[in-house]
């Protein structure tokens, strides 16, 4: 009832992460690379980072849409000039760095003087490039390649000047007398770089030339760290472009999220509004069942609202607190049956949504596809999807056909698989999830490197069941 009567401070959106695995691998300095699907709880985790480590010394970095347009107008206004990922990556380093030099400039306790006053004769020398915003900065430093490239300069003195431009040997020449200056880590946190990001060939260079950079600059024995916070599928796409892939992937941090954390997650949420002043969250489970009426087709009621979605933190926010909305709109003291199957119905809109808008650069044209499924399931054969692809592919004009419909039926039944919107079928059934359909089928965000090819039994995720108006009795 109380919780109840305070609907202003229901599920307030805080940042209270300190206590997950992820965050703490991040915080001590072992995983560099935190990769997860949107509403996986990057930018939380970023955000409790830089709290925790005090605003002097982390530098956020998060690509403004236009960044990536106003790179894509630059590099087609210089068509066939960028064959080199080199210019992108020096480009990076030298942009980050400089912001790195500003930042031990205005935190200078500690600094030798002579170190010190190197790193400012630097920065002035390179004034234009101090005073203005990093993707400015970039584009800055970009044009200065392109202005010895193309410029009107005998080939020995452009090839000399090139290279000077890519060792950026001025500035690593800082580096040796600030190795012992820092007495505390400068973190370099980057995220959002799936804002304007479109797939494009320039795109997926401009994030895999960052990433190189940040990898390079943690090599220099300076206490800079730098941790990139990325989107699963964007990763995918562009990890096969980093050096060493192999040496990078004891630095990454996949996040995933069982039944328990994201039960915690409501817990420390409600903890929070009501200050309950709970001590161990963990041992407070079964608070979560107190939240509601009784179970709800046969499933405790969170574990029900859970498995509506692809178990990430933002979506069981969102159905949670649809779901007690309902449910003081109703005077109710607890959250209802009849508020979690209208908070599903709701939920179902908004997550077919989002799958489409999430995959709209690797596998556009979903939003007209997926609706195909309409009255089809939940549960299909490999012949049912065969099906359904044909038919669709069949009523296409060709060259309006999205580039991945062009695939076999078996490639875009396993693209159907790796963006969650079917689970695959189980050798054997998972006992932690209480028996029933769902016990017997797995997907992605369970186990995303499943070939699906053998398959013969597929499930519709349930999320989708409302949208799609499929059949679940």
């Amino acid at each position: 009832p109380e919780f109840n009567r305070q609907p202003q401070k229901r599920l307030r959106c805080v940042h209270n992460l300190g206590t997950t695995k992820a965050f703490q691998r991040v915080r001590s300095r072992e995983k560099s690379v935190v990769i997860g699907p949107k509403g996986s709880g990057k930018s939380a985790i970023l955000k409790a980072v830089s709290s925790a480590s005090g605003a002097g010394y982390s530098i956020v970095v998060t690509p403004e849409v236009f960044a990536t347009s106003m790179l894509r107008k630059f590099v087609e206004d210089s068509a066939g000039m960028w064959d080199e990922d080199e210019a992108f990556v020096s480009t990076w380093i030298f942009t980050l760095l400089v912001e790195v030099f500003k930042r031990i400039c205005e935190r200078a306790r500690g600094i030798p003087a002579q170190a010190l006053h190197s790193v400012r004769d630097f920065l002035r020398e390179h004034a234009t490039y101090q005073e203005v915003d990093i993707f400015t900065r970039f584009i800055k430093y970009l044009k200065e390649i392109q202005n010895v490239k193309t410029g009107d300069i005998e080939l020995s003195s452009k090839t000399k000047m090139l290279q000077d431009l890519y060792a950026l040997e001025p500035l690593y020449a800082q580096v040796p007398a600030l190795r012992d200056g820092l007495k505390e880590d400068i973190l370099i946190l980057i995220d959002e770089l799936d804002q304007g990001w479109d797939n494009s060939l320039h795109a997926n260079r401009f994030i895999a030339a960052l990433l190189q950079a940040a990898i390079r600059i943690q090599r220099l024995g300076l206490r800079v760290h730098v941790v990139v916070f990325i989107r699963s599928e964007i990763w995918d796409l562009v990890k096969y472009q980093l050096e060493q892939l192999d040496k990078l992937r004891s630095s990454i941090e996949m996040l995933s999220w069982t039944l328990g954390d994201l039960a915690g997650l409501i817990l420390k949420r409600v903890d929070y509004c009501l200050q309950m002043g709970l001590k161990d969250i963990e041992a407070e489970y079964g608070l979560i069942s107190t939240l509601f009426e009784g179970p709800c087709n046969g499933m405790p009621g969170f574990e029900y609202l859970a498995s509506r979605t692809t178990m990430r933190p933002r979506e069981i926010l969102q159905i949670v607190r649809r779901a007690h909305e309902i449910a003081v709109e109703e005077h109710a003291e607890t959250i209802t049956g009849q508020a979690i199957r209208k908070a599903e119905e709701d939920f179902s809109n908004w997550k077919l949504e989002h799958l489409c808008t999430e995959y709209k650069f690797i596998f556009p044209g979903l939003e007209r596809f997926l609706p195909k499924f309409r009255g089809i399931g939940p549960v299909v054969t490999q012949m049912d999807l065969a099906t359904i692809i044909r038919d669709y592919v069949a009523t296409q004009e060709v060259e309006r056909l999205p580039h991945w419909l062009h695939e076999s039926p078996s490639q875009i039944i396993q693209t159907l698989y790796s963006i969650e919107f079917v689970g695959v079928s189980r050798a054997t059934p998972d006992p932690r999830k209480g028996g029933g359909m769902l016990s017997r089928y797995e997907f992605a965000y369970e186990r995303p490197s499943a070939n699906v090819s053998g398959a013969t039994s597929f499930l519709v995720h349930p999320a989708l069941w409302c949208r799609l108006e499929l059949e679940t009795s």
